[in-house]
């Protein structure tokens, strides 16, 4: 499963660090006005803090087996600029119409996702709406492996696969739907 994927990222081959192959996230709101979340060779406050390996899009409790990958990268911010009081307080709460964004860089052999006390370092970029007006959107760089392949990995809700050369990817809220969520409150005692 998940350590036998971390064994093999860590001693085969692993995939490139964001900075490598995205040149930016942004926000469009409302169609015309955008704002840079991120930019690899923007301003100062907008470059990444360190190199992470990973930038996620989140909107509940699925990756890893449902990890909390938002609970855990409440201290630091994905960029150079310091951690806004707004977003390190923000709650993850996948029926508030809000998407949160983060990097991530794992802990060595998939030990983050195997064991729940190792926890990964993440940086919170972006907790906002996902509404029908508001889009992210992630331009990449013309990048190239060292074959030409130019590979960047993606995963949609455990879905993984890989596109090569991609230029943009485009996030915007289309429908919501209703879901059955168990908080662990039973909800029959029978009668003895």
């Amino acid at each position: 499963g998940y350590s036998g994927e971390g064994v093999k990222k860590q001693t085969c081959r692993a995939p490139p660090a964001v900075k490598e192959f995205l040149q930016s996230v942004q926000v469009h709101k409302g169609g015309s006005e955008k704002e840079v979340l991120f930019a690899t060779d923007g301003s100062a406050s907008t470059q990444p803090n360190g190199s992470p390996g990973e930038i996620m899009v989140l909107n509940c409790l699925t990756f890893a087996g449902g990890r909390n990958l938002w609970g855990w990268s409440n201290k630091k911010s994905a960029t150079k600029q310091p951690l806004d009081a707004n977003l390190k307080a923000a709650a993850q709460d996948f029926g508030d119409k809000r998407l949160e964004v983060l990097t991530y860089t794992r802990m060595g052999f998939g030990m983050d996702v195997a064991l729940p006390v190792c926890q990964g370092r993440g940086g919170r970029l972006f907790h906002g709406p996902g509404n029908d007006e508001d889009k992210l959107q992630f331009e990449f760089k013309d990048y190239k492996t060292s074959n030409g392949e130019g590979r960047v990995y993606m995963e949609i809700d455990g879905e993984a696969f890989v596109c090569c050369h991609p230029q943009d990817v485009s996030i915007q809220l289309h429908k919501q739907i209703n879901v059955l969520y168990n908080d662990g409150t039973p909800w029959f005692t029978p009668a003895c």
